[in-house]
């Protein structure tokens, strides 16, 4: 049981550090991404009618998406 425990041990650790490789190859674009919804959430400040509901920021995101995945494969 101890030798058990000490293999799932190792594996959990293998694991746990693909899971952070991971998680930290994405921070850029979750760093961006926060700073536009915040930017977008601010703008009301300027005027009225500047009020971004989520489904704004999704459709604007989505958009960026596209741009970009245009971008890396043009179309023929």
């Amino acid at each position: 049981m101890s030798t058990e425990t000490q293999v799932k041990v190792g594996e959990a650790t293998i694991t746990t550090a693909a899971i952070i490789e991971t998680s930290e190859q994405y921070r850029p674009a979750a760093n961006r991404g926060a700073l536009v919804f915040f930017l977008m959430n601010e703008l009301f400040k300027i005027h009225s009618f500047y009020r971004f509901s989520l489904d704004s920021f999704v459709i604007v995101v989505n958009r960026a998406i596209d741009i970009v995945a245009d971008r890396l494969n043009p179309k023929k």
